[in-house]
């Protein structure tokens, strides 16, 4: 299954968000977070996260149209990486990319052939479902 904006992100977020609020061991966190998203349906196979440093991804947010972000939005990407580096390290359907020196073409490719290097019969026959 591909998606964007799945489970791993719900889990990202909410886990940023007891990082920046609270002081507990992740591990709890992190079962309690993968329990409730189990209500949800079934995670992808693989969830691919593009690594980029917060202070990177902040400047990209700049230039981007539409409202600037605020100073806490931009804090709380701080906690989102850290939580997304906390779910890579216990999560093997998590996989992540550090994109800092490659290109968008390169991205590409690494992503392409992650994905081909997961792909089984099994795989390719849940996705017949």
């Amino acid at each position: 299954m591909i998606e964007d904006r799945g489970a791993h992100t719900m889990y990202s977020y909410s886990l940023a968000g007891v990082l920046q609020h609270h002081r507990m061991d992740v591990g709890p966190a992190i079962r309690w977070l993968k329990a409730c998203g189990g209500l949800a349906g079934r995670e992808a196979d693989t969830s691919i996260l593009l690594l980029l440093p917060p202070e990177q991804a902040a400047k990209r947010v700049a230039e981007r149209p539409g409202r600037p972000w605020n100073e806490e939005e931009l804090l709380f990407l701080g906690y989102v990486d850290q939580a997304y580096r906390h779910l890579e390290a216990v999560d093997p359907q998590f996989v992540a990319i550090d994109t800092v020196a490659l290109t968008a073409g390169e991205v590409h490719c690494v992503i392409c052939c992650l994905i081909a290097a997961r792909t089984t019969t099994v795989g390719l026959e849940r996705w017949h479902e």
